[in-house]
């Protein structure tokens, strides 16, 4: 079968939905989040977007690997995978997370894996966590940095 270019996608599977075997960066579909970053008090909860692009003449489920990254954050998905091909080009699938009491204050880096047969693509965001009760007006500058948390 082959992978020219790495991916974890099969050449033949690049060939039959349009994309380049020869060039990683030839996906056939991409991922992104509404919003590089949100702020949370503890008990709280924020919801995300994730919107999946479909490129070439892909036609799959894409599937999302949540990590459970920071310890007293819970995740909530509608649903855990979609289906792009001609009808559904463009989806948007909101997800939750609900930080606890034990969840630890401060700036956590959160990295989410989506994949699609051996195609992987990831997306980071930040998490801010407030103490309880806090919940507003978090610069939006300041999750753009890349210091970890």
């Amino acid at each position: 079968m082959g992978d020219d270019d790495g991916d974890n996608c099969p050449n033949q599977e690049e060939i039959r939905w349009g994309s380049d075997p020869k060039d990683p960066a030839s996906q056939c579909y991409s991922a992104k989040l509404s919003e590089a970053g949100k702020a949370v008090g503890r008990g709280s909860e924020v919801t995300f977007t994730v919107i999946l692009n479909r490129h070439f003449n892909f036609e799959g489920e894409v599937k999302f690997i949540t990590p459970n990254s920071v310890p007293g954050v819970l995740w909530t998905f509608g649903r855990l995978s979609a289906t792009l091909g001609a009808q559904n080009s463009r989806v948007s699938l909101p997800f939750t997370l609900q930080t606890t009491s034990s969840t630890p204050i401060g700036r956590h880096r959160i990295t989410m894996h989506i994949t699609s047969g051996g195609m992987k693509t990831e997306q980071t965001f930040i998490l801010v966590v407030l103490p309880e009760g806090e919940n507003a007006g978090f610069p939006t500058e300041r999750f753009n940095s890349d210091s970890p948390s």
